[in-house]
């Protein structure tokens, strides 16, 4: 449960995490020490797009951004054909309505940290970079980020109110 973490351990992570909305499927990530970013174990990608789903944090670390898939299928050797395997998260929201309501809940619980606030998250949100941490301690945010951001998710928390 990272993104209700408070504080955050990484701001320029949950501004990825808010934009890109809830993870309700399979989806490619780290890889580790032998295995390469979105090469991994069972789900991979084409190497070309692995840079569109990184990112670098405020700390310079590479940090994988979760790609979700769209299908999964597993090699049946017996009927010598692909069996189609379900792609969803066991305990995720089933769908739309209910993926809108989980996230309005995060995001109000978010707004409502003395750590963060409304203020804040509306900005962090709406923004591609952090650029000064000095304005960030100083709540000057027009200052303390840079770039435009807008998304179906941005806009939803942008939207929640406490």
């Amino acid at each position: 449960q990272y993104i209700v973490q408070d504080p955050p351990d990484c701001l320029s992570t949950l501004r990825r995490m808010l934009q890109a909305g809830p993870v309700t499927r399979l989806y490619t990530g780290g890889g580790g020490k032998y295995v390469g970013s979105h090469e991994g174990y069972s789900l991979r990608m084409p190497p070309a797009e692995v840079p569109d789903w990184q990112m670098v944090n405020d700390k310079g670390d590479l940090v994988d951004i979760p790609r979700p898939c769209r299908a999964v299928r597993v090699w049946n050797a017996a009927a010598r054909a692909y069996d189609v395997v379900g792609a969803e998260l066991e305990g995720a929201p089933a769908d739309a309505a209910a993926a809108d309501a989980w996230f309005v809940g995060v995001v109000r619980r978010l707004k409502g940290s003395n750590f963060l606030g409304p203020d804040l998250l509306d900005a962090l949100v709406t923004s591609t970079k952090t650029v000064s941490m000095e304005a960030l301690g100083n709540r000057d945010y027009a200052a303390a980020f840079e770039g435009t951001f807008s998304s179906r998710w941005s806009q939803l928390v942008v939207d929640t109110k406490l």
